[in-house]
């Protein structure tokens, strides 16, 4: 069982920082943000279970779900029978239907739209070649400003 306060703290800590990165915008591997939060869920999700991991608050499962034309990530703390006990869906927000990002027990409520499983892997097992650039410059500035 993990720690779920500290994983929501770590969580909006994250989000809060990205939410900031558009309007200093450096690094050109970063311009994906400055429509943030559409199209930054894959990059927001390994960012985030990339701290959760390594400030000791576990392996999350990072969740790939499609709705036939496109595709969302989130994360999901689980338990032993794959039930889904914690939900960390800092882009939920680009999606008229959920107002803010899902830092909360249960499932996030974009679930409900994207149902059709893509991929479900734990952090540390997804492929090395899943980070893309994008990924990897925006965990480098999560850990420039939050470690």
């Amino acid at each position: 069982m993990t720690d779920f306060e500290a994983a929501a703290d770590v969580a909006w800590q994250v989000y809060r920082l990205v939410r900031s990165v558009p309007g200093r915008l450096s690094d050109p591997r970063l311009i994906f943000l400055r429509d943030f939060p559409i199209g930054s869920c894959d990059a927001l999700a390994y960012a985030t279970a990339a701290m959760l991991l390594g400030r000791g608050l576990g392996d999350w499962w990072v969740i790939v779900q499609g709705d036939g034309t496109r595709w969302h990530v989130w994360l999901e703390w689980r338990a032993s029978d794959g039930s889904t006990l914690f939900s960390v869906d800092a882009t939920a927000h680009q999606f008229s239907e959920t107002p803010e990002p899902f830092v909360g027990l249960g499932q996030t409520p974009t679930a409900r739209r994207f149902k059709e499983p893509v991929s479900a892997t734990r952090f540390s097992q997804l492929a090395k070649s899943w980070p893309r650039d994008a990924e990897l410059a925006l965990l480098h500035h999560v850990r420039e400003h939050l470690t």
